[in-house]
């Protein structure tokens, strides 16, 4: 896993297969929660929701 905390001074960064980042959904505290980036570069979100 790999942690990246960036600022404005800093480089931009690409997530890959392992990082973790947490989704916040305002006022909808079931789908806030923290996800894991797969190995093909996606994050199942939600039931049927997929990010590339």
């Amino acid at each position: 896993m790999t942690t990246a905390a960036l600022n404005s001074n800093e480089e931009s960064y690409t997530l890959g297969a392992g990082d973790k980042l947490r989704v916040e959904v305002f006022n909808v505290p079931e789908y806030s929660k923290d996800y894991q980036v797969l190995v093909n570069g996606t994050l199942n979100y939600i039931a049927s929701v997929t990010f590339r």
